[in-house]
């Protein structure tokens, strides 16, 4: 029962709290069963064969909008599934301090580092280093 407490069910159906939680307890493991027992390419393969018939339908009423978006979720949701590689995430970023070396760990990515002086046409020239413009007499 929706929006009902444990105790506001005992009371409907004038039984022990403790009742309501045994049975709920139970209904979750039921549900945990089922999830043991998804064919996930069966579930793909459901996935397939709906989008198909969507997508032929969306054509013959010359939706293509709708045809796109079809084919689009359809991608989306294979990928989600593990059957379609999703494209990585690139970032291109000049660090400069700690600070910003921790906020791109934090985004878990994988980074390719472009060492200094290769030729990058966002990098920005090198700081000289002042202990070498320091002449001494």
């Amino acid at each position: 029962m929706e929006g009902y407490t444990q105790e506001e069910i005992a009371q409907i159906f004038k039984i022990h709290r403790l009742t309501i939680i045994r049975d709920e307890k139970a209904n979750r493991k039921d549900a945990a069963k089922l999830v043991d027992e998804i064919d996930v390419k069966s579930i793909a393969g459901d996935l397939i064969i709906s989008a198909s018939h969507l997508y032929a339908k969306a054509l013959r009423e010359k939706d293509y909008g709708l045809a796109w978006k079809i084919k689009r979720d359809l991608i989306s949701d294979l990928q989600s599934l593990g059957y379609l590689p999703r494209s990585p995430e690139q970032y291109n970023v000049q660090i400069g301090t700690f600070a910003d070396l921790v906020q791109l760990a934090m985004k878990k990515v994988d980074a390719e580092v472009i060492e200094p002086g290769a030729n990058n046409e966002n990098e920005l020239p090198p700081v000289p280093d002042s202990r070498n413009d320091i002449q001494t007499n």
